[in-house]
């Protein structure tokens, strides 16, 4: 439940319009009480969340598993296989998707 010191988190998908595209008496909205902040939905393998992934997710990841972190990487969406590591495995994942 949504509080003023911990609002729920509503996750939308990149693009979405608000508020114009949600009804604001949905349940979501009565569940968190009115406390809530608005969380971009990205695809897996875009790290850096700019909406694409690219080359540039592939290096992020990359360093992430070299142990350079970088403010831009965000490890929710690099873990490809969902198997709780980040590793070349993951890599291999993102530059899949990429050639797709």
């Amino acid at each position: 439940m949504g509080t003023a010191e911990k609002p729920c988190t509503l996750i939308i998908p990149n693009g979405f319009n608000f508020p114009t595209d949600i009804d604001p008496t949905e349940a979501v909205f009565e569940w968190c009480r009115g406390f809530f902040t608005l969380g971009i939905e990205y695809k897996m393998g875009d790290v850096n969340v700019d909406g694409e992934v690219t080359v540039t997710d592939v290096m992020l990841t990359v360093k992430h598993i070299m142990g350079e972190d970088d403010d831009a990487f965000h490890s929710k969406y690099a873990d490809i296989n969902q198997d709780g590591e980040i590793n070349v495995t993951d890599v291999m994942l993102i530059v899949g998707i990429i050639l797709n």
